[in-house]
């Protein structure tokens, strides 16, 4: 796949990148994910038990968007996940070593805003700090463990007989994963079409340059502002109904019920499925991220920042398993068949499948 963004060192640049593969290679997924992961799982499972009955109820008035029921849903959920990273893993930890990992995420994890959040951020910095992400998720490989997560809802697509699936990105931001997609899954061959949306224009219109630069035709990749909350009339802006819906690492800018709120959205409108996939937090990846960051952004202060911010407000696999398996259903609605995992280098993802195969 051709590069997304320019090269800050062509010559240190490769090599950053080729070390970096290297120990992907080498360390499988970060120290003792597993054995934390047992631990959040059995807090995973406390949470549900107390707190799912509460919050189900309210589905139907928020999936009418009823602005009280929404208020109280997304309290809820910001509850539910409080619990889950403070006392229920608290006292899921039944050793000595669960212990320290749940007091070390306790200090890893913090709520700090990113410097790209800022409205008034400078345009230029703006761009080269995004140029700089561009180039950390090609030396992690992290575009690749994406498409791997969303191939299986394109492949149940293809098997209910759908030639060229639209896949629609949301909260693109400057929509270089969506172009990503157009290039891997054949957009320009036809094979599928891509959608990225976003509120704001004027990251989209960096996506649009970078794909008119790679002859990526508009009939083949899209830019659509569309608020993510909504999309009831998303396939007549588009021109076709929805096939896929995709979210990726833009799920730590928004508040859990939100999150849970866009995941009931995405997999009301996809026909096949949809993915939601961000990074997870964990001392190690800070650390990895940290690093790379560093020999990445040279001179960039603001890719330092929010790369360390970023992994730090992230969630872990069983924050996201519980703010997707909350996520409001219509009156009548039944459960959505979730699946859930982890990605390397450092992602996770929450995957539900709609239709029929």
């Amino acid at each position: 796949m051709l590069p997304l963004a320019p090269a800050i060192d062509p010559v240190l640049d490769p090599l950053v990148i080729r070390a970096t593969h290297a120990l992907k290679r080498l360390v499988a997924g970060p120290p003792f994910r597993i054995e934390h992961a047992r631990q959040r799982e059995r807090a995973l499972a406390d949470v549900l038990s107390r707190r799912e009955a509460e919050i189900v109820a309210l589905g139907p008035a928020v999936r009418r968007r009823d602005r009280e029921a929404i208020a109280r849903f997304d309290a809820a959920i910001a509850a539910a996940l409080d619990d889950l990273r403070g006392d229920a893993e608290a006292r899921a930890a039944a050793t000595g070593a669960e212990r320290l990992a749940h007091a070390v995420d306790r200090l890893v994890h913090a709520n700090t805003h990113e410097w790209l959040d800022d409205p008034g951020f400078d345009e230029r910095l703006r761009v080269r700090t995004l140029e700089r992400l561009d180039r950390m998720n090609e030396a992690l490989g992290s575009y690749d463990a994406f498409f791997a997560a969303i191939e299986p809802v394109i492949a149940r697509a293809r098997a209910a007989g759908v030639a060229r699936p639209t896949i629609v990105d949301l909260a693109s931001g400057h929509a270089m994963f969506a172009v990503a997609m157009a290039l891997r899954f054949g957009a320009r061959e036809g094979l599928v079409r891509v959608v990225a949306t976003d509120l704001a224009p004027e990251y989209l219109g960096i996506g649009r340059a970078r794909a008119r630069e790679l002859a990526i035709p508009e009939h083949a990749l899209s830019f659509v502002p569309h608020d993510a909350l909504d999309l009831r009339d998303l396939p007549a802006k588009v021109g076709s109904p929805i096939d896929v819906v995709t979210c990726t690492q833009t799920l730590h800018h928004f508040p859990p019920g939100m999150v849970a709120r866009l995941f009931a959205e995405a997999s009301s409108a996809a026909r096949h499925g949809a993915v939601l996939v961000d990074g997870e937090r964990n001392p190690f990846t800070l650390v990895t991220v940290a690093a790379l960051s560093a020999a990445l952004g040279r001179g960039s202060l603001p890719f330092l920042h929010d790369a360390f911010v970023s992994i730090r407000r992230m969630f872990t696999e069983q924050e996201l398993a519980l703010v997707g398996q909350l996520a409001p259903r219509a009156d009548g609605e039944p459960p959505r068949p979730i699946e859930r995992g982890w990605l390397e280098p450092g992602h996770v993802f929450v995957r539900s499948f709609t239709g029929t195969a």
